[in-house]
């Protein structure tokens, strides 16, 4: 994968990196009302930028995260948004905002 930086109107650079891979989060869960603080455990994971990575939960929800070294971010997990379904949420992470990796692990949540 790559990401695209502007330094002015002619020149772009490339940085160039593996893709990142989920391997566990810890804790593995918390309350329905969220904002655990879990830390990601994994590969390849490459501080592309301030504020660009994230965790994702179900594909859909995007919370900020912190890359505190290439094998470990730490995120907030959301508010459970579902009452009576499924009690937990696929965890995938995005080191640049936009891509997004397989998501390896669940975060489950109790009331």
């Amino acid at each position: 994968k790559y990401s695209k930086d502007r330094f002015n109107s002619n020149i772009y650079t490339y940085k160039y990196f593996a893709d990142p891979e989920v391997v566990s989060v810890e804790p593995p869960c918390g309350p329905v009302e969220g904002f655990t603080q879990i830390t990601v455990r994994g590969r390849n994971f490459l501080e592309q930028g301030f504020g660009k990575a994230k965790c994702i939960f179900n594909g859909t929800i995007y919370m900020n995260a912190t890359v505190t070294d290439s094998n470990t971010l730490v995120c907030d997990t959301p508010p459970l948004d579902s009452v009576d379904g499924e009690q937990w949420y696929n965890v995938s992470v995005s080191l640049d905002g936009s891509y997004q990796s397989k998501a390896a692990t669940v975060f489950k949540y109790y009331r």
